[in-house]
């Protein structure tokens, strides 16, 4: 059997992909993998046997993950071991605890979590420390069980590390040595290049380089990973070490570094990649570069199932594939300009095939980063290379340290000034918004169509049929089906209704009110940013209290026209009318029992407040007509206002399914703990 690692791997990601979006899909993906088995059986393949067992494997590892999630909210105080301790730009140090035992219901419980800690500015501990830290919970992410904004941390003692403690020393020192040779912002930078750690970059830095389409060279990944073992080789060769031992050495010093920074996914794929090459040539074997590929992604799976649905994971796996299409694909030109046009090749083959996944994971993708890559990647072997020696320079001596510290600073200014100058020209980022999985499932299997079939013409039959899909999952709703989406977001995403109407119109209604510690407008705008929007065309204003949040959206996005009702404050709506003549927004009040009709033949009535110029209480209530249903938006009712809903019909109302719901009279009563995405359903939502 051909390439089995990339058998199982595909099986082994459908597998935990499918957990992910239900469990229905995923007995679907195993009675598919088992008949597809039973299918290769007759033909006496391995692949029987593979491709069921890795999508068994796949559903089972990912349940275990999502089902065997321990339940946060009630814990109050850790206590554990400090594994990782950093101090982010903000200067607030942010920690990894694995846990011993958890405080909650009055007491401690022996139980085994991990925690990201984040402490309060100027309160640092070491790694390998042993402390209880109190403060707010949340539910964590990934691999990481927890989040906790501590508030209060008692010292109870320190572990030796062994090996570990030794290596994360010496990135310490090393990260030290950064501070010393270069300014600040660039000694952030540097620290990321050298040990993985992205904290230390400065925000402005990130989005500059964001912007310029290579955000990947600040992030430690396969390109760094190979550069250093380069230059560990050659010094290798340097001492005259022979051939079997050289390779010997390279795999410990690969397995070290893969703990120096960190086990980031990106490196422990290279480092895999790398290992088995180098065993291959101990065993004299040659190697097969999709297998190898397939065979990293399938060690990190079966100990990480959740790294496959993260940006970096996919981009970097994607990146090294679309590189082994193309060796495929087109054979290397020698000479100069055919180094030069295999370069540029390169770079154009990564840019199409990682677009779809920027695209879904930031909503959109820099226009000029395939000629931001053409002139920066050559340098970056310069970059890390210059940056590690004087990293390490530096220790030994100042001197050392900078001798070699010039030549970087030099080469990351100049990288710098290339992306300001790429992010300053028109039309650099396009917002696509976060692209449909079925629109992404067409796209690649458009770009593999040259590789799965030889024959031209079935060839082009096959790519006009999936140019047709495409088309229809991009544009079918607003040519044939024509129905508006509405989106009642949770709390942590601002709280706003949001209309999008299928003719490309977008409506807020309602919003979070001002919170010191978190930007409810931003978190509004960057879901705004996800459907591929820029702008609202107007904006419903619901009572006083939200008028801070307007103001605040108007420095994320563009705004058409502001409705306010009679029932806000004469400085609020001075406020809003300032700041919407600065940004060339229309303010009009809200006339109650008017209809206002949208885009999508949606018709906004406001109910409440009547008109009364004295009447400075409650909330706005709007009634929104579509064309096959229609509903009260009431941000938060009143006893008076309420009276509004129960002279409804019970026949109109239909209660939708979603989380943590309560149902009232047949009627939905939103806690804001989960979002509702409404389509085409009759349906009557009460906002609470």
């Amino acid at each position: 059997m051909k390439r089995p690692a990339l058998w199982f791997f595909v099986s082994l990601a459908a597998g935990i992909a499918a957990v992910k979006i239900g469990i229905i899909f995923a007995v679907f993906i195993v009675f598919i993998s088992f008949a597809i088995g039973a299918v290769l059986a007759k033909k006496k393949t391995h692949a029987a046997f593979i491709i069921p067992v890795a999508a068994v494997a796949g559903t089972l590892l990912m349940g275990a993950f999502l089902y065997g999630q321990k339940d946060v909210s009630n814990i109050t105080a850790i206590k554990g071991v400090v594994k990782d301790a950093e101090i982010m730009y903000s200067k607030r140090q942010t920690l990894t605890v694995d846990t011993s035992e958890v405080f909650k219901n009055g007491a401690f419980e022996k139980d085994n979590i991990i925690f990201k800690v984040y402490t309060n500015p100027g309160v640092y501990v070491k790694r390998n420390d042993t402390c209880i830290f109190s403060g707010n919970v949340q539910e964590g992410y990934s691999n990481i069980g927890g989040i906790m904004f501590a508030n209060k941390i008692y010292y109870c003692g320190h572990n030796k590390g062994g090996l570990f403690e030794i290596i994360y020393k010496l990135r310490d020192k090393i990260s030290d040595s950064a501070d010393r040779l270069f300014p600040e912002n660039e000694a952030g930078t540097i620290k990321a290049l050298v040990t993985g750690k992205t904290v230390f970059i400065n925000p402005s830095t990130k989005q500059l380089y964001s912007a310029a389409g290579i955000s990947h060279i600040l992030a430690v990944s396969g390109l760094h990973t190979a550069l250093i073992a380069a230059m560990f080789l050659f010094v290798l060769k340097l001492l005259k070490i022979n051939a079997r031992k050289r390779t010997v050495f390279l795999m410990a010093f690969l397995v070290l570094y893969g703990i120096f920074i960190g086990g980031r996914a990106p490196c422990i794929r290279a480092i895999i990649m790398l290992e088995t090459v180098l065993f291959g040539q101990l065993i004299y074997k040659r190697n097969d570069g999709i297998n190898s590929l397939a065979f990293a992604g399938m060690l990190i799976l079966l100990f990480q199932p959740y790294e496959l649905f993260q940006a970096g994971f996919q981009l970097s796996f994607m990146s090294v594939f679309s590189l082994f299409i193309l060796g495929k694909l087109f054979k290397p030109i020698n000479g100069f300009w055919g180094n030069i046009f295999d370069i540029v090749l390169a770079s154009l083959f990564i840019t199409v095939f990682t677009f779809p996944i920027l695209a879904y994971h930031f909503y959109g993708f820099s226009v000029y980063g395939f000629i931001t890559n053409l002139l920066v990647i050559p340098s970056a072997g310069f970059l890390v290379g210059f940056a590690m020696l004087s990293c390490i320079g530096g220790i030994i001596s100042y001197a050392v340290g900078m001798f070699f510290a010039g030549p970087a600073y030099f080469i990351l200014k100049c990288m710098e000034y290339a992306c300001d100058f790429v992010s300053t020209l028109p039309y650099n980022i396009v917002q696509t918004g976060k692209l449909p999985i079925m629109f992404i499932a067409f796209y690649y299997l458009g770009l593999m169509t040259p590789v799965m079939i030889r024959n031209v013409r079935k060839q082009a039959i096959f790519i006009a049929a999936d140019i047709f899909a495409v088309f229809c999952v991009l544009f079918s709703n607003r040519l044939i089906f024509k129905e508006n989406t509405y989106y009642f977001l949770s709390e942590r995403k601002g709280q706003s209704e949001i209309i999008s109407s299928y003719d490309g119109h977008v409506y807020i209604i309602g919003g979070r009110e001002y919170n010191s510690r978190t930007d409810y407008a931003g978190k509004t705008s960057d879901f705004l940013l996800s459907m591929g929007k820029t702008k609202a065309d107007a904006v419903f204003v619901t009572d006083s209290e939200k008028c801070d949040f307007i103001l605040n959206l108007m420095n994320h996005i563009k705004i058409g026209t502001i409705i306010m009702p009679y029932n806000c404050d004469d400085d609020d709506v001075s406020a809003i009318e300032y700041k919407a003549n600065e940004n060339g927004a229309k303010v009009i009040k809200a006339v109650c029992a008017k209809k206002a009709k949208l885009g999508g033949g949606i018709e906004v009535t406001c109910l409440y407040p009547t008109g009364n110029e004295t009447d400075k209480t409650g909330h706005a209530v709007y009634m929104i007509k579509d064309k096959d249903f229609d509903f009260i938006d009431i941000t938060s009712a009143d006893e008076n206002e309420a009276k509004l809903i129960e002279a409804v019909p019970e026949d109109k109302c239909k209660a939708t399914v979603v989380k943590n719901k309560d149902n009232v009279k047949n009627r939905l009563v939103f806690d804001g703990s989960d979002d509702i995405k409404m389509r085409g359903d009759k349906t009557w939502v009460l906002p609470q």
